[in-house]
């Protein structure tokens, strides 16, 4: 098995070798407009992107003289990120060090994720998401049935309420939410609680980031 510190490591040096490649102006008209409503305030196009919208207005006030750059950093922390878990999947599965590396470079330099891992854009936020989706799910797969806990049910729900407000294409994580829901719920004590701490901040999360669009 890889070592702890490997998957860390690793998007470590993937986010150094992105630095230099942040676009210094919009590449789309989505990017375009990403920089202008965080400068500006107002809505993204549909369906909003709540979550995105957040956390654009904290980043476009970040030390860079270029506010497409600091943008573009959000996005390649994002991406390195959903190659840290990624990382941390693999080792989950007991992938040697030689696989943590593979697994975490491919996904990095795979040419459609990369280009939009340093550029302002929704994907790569809703990428690091799938992919925490699925380390959990792995993670729930791995413990005991009495080892999963209301904690692990609020996680669940967090996660998948958090990924829906930050973009539809997190839909094709689904399979991960309905087994790690079906995980939680295998054993028969207290499955209401861990019903309810999947379900309240799944809705409340959800719910609550995309109220906020109308103010």
């Amino acid at each position: 098995t890889a070592p702890k510190w490997l998957p860390g490591i690793c998007a470590l040096i993937i986010l150094i070798l992105l630095l230099p490649m942040l676009a210094q102006a919009p590449k789309s008209g989505d990017s375009a407009e990403q920089v202008m409503v965080a400068l500006r305030g107002g809505v993204l196009h549909a369906p909003g992107f709540p979550l995105q919208s957040w956390i654009n207005r904290l980043f476009i006030h970040f030390p860079f003289e270029i506010p497409t750059r600091r943008l573009s950093l959000l996005s390649a922390l994002g991406h390195s990120g959903a190659a840290f878990f990624i990382g941390m999947t693999a080792r989950r599965l007991g992938v040697s060090a030689i696989g943590v590396i593979a697994a975490e470079a491919a996904f990095a330099f795979f040419p459609p994720v990369w280009y939009q891992g340093v550029q302002p854009e929704v994907f790569a936020i809703a990428h690091l998401l799938i992919s925490l989706m699925i380390l959990q799910m792995t993670t729930l797969a791995l413990k005991a049935p009495e080892q999963r806990t209301v904690r692990d049910a609020v996680f669940v729900g967090l996660a998948v309420g958090i990924a829906g407000s930050q973009h539809p294409i997190s839909v094709i994580a689904c399979p991960t939410f309905l087994i790690s829901g079906i995980l939680m719920m295998v054993r028969p004590y207290e499955r209401w609680k861990r019903f309810a701490g999947m379900a309240i901040p799944f809705f409340i999360t959800l719910l609550g980031f995309y109220a906020y669009l109308h103010f």
